[in-house]
């Protein structure tokens, strides 16, 4: 992802502050026969119903979302996921969704990027319940 202008920045920020969604949930992973744990799941999720403007988040994010809208509905979103929400969340500051930024940021850079990122050891877990406690 690019480096974003000021306007970029700003309008950025006015959109998640406004139309956008942070959430967290549990990914639930297969680790080994029978054994079961999970992983933070991050989204970022921006609701419009204009497709144009929508159009112009992805323009400036630089990303290849397709927005999405259920059957018969005029509402679109865009869903942004891990990568692009690392790139993007220490470019900006928000002034409603601050703390959950700054818990997603705190998150992303606790998690275990690469093929051993689901073994955890029990400190690692510890920390990620931790911040994950602290979402709500």
């Amino acid at each position: 992802m690019k480096q974003l202008t000021d306007y970029e920045r700003g309008f950025i920020e006015g959109v998640i502050d406004s139309e956008g969604s942070i959430t967290l949930n549990k990914k639930v992973l297969m680790l080994r026969k029978n054994k079961r744990g999970w992983t933070p799941n991050i989204r970022l999720e921006i609701a419009n119903n204009s497709l144009e403007f929508l159009g112009k988040i992805q323009e400036i994010l630089g990303t290849n979302i397709k927005p999405v809208s259920k059957k018969g509905s005029r509402n679109y979103k865009i869903a942004l996921r891990h990568k692009v929400i690392r790139e993007l969340f220490p470019q900006i500051c928000l002034i409603i969704k601050e703390n959950r930024r700054l818990l997603t940021l705190e998150l992303l850079s606790t998690l275990k990027i690469g093929i051993n990122k689901y073994t955890n050891s029990a400190e690692y877990e510890n920390r990620i319940q931790e911040i994950v406690g602290k979402w709500k």
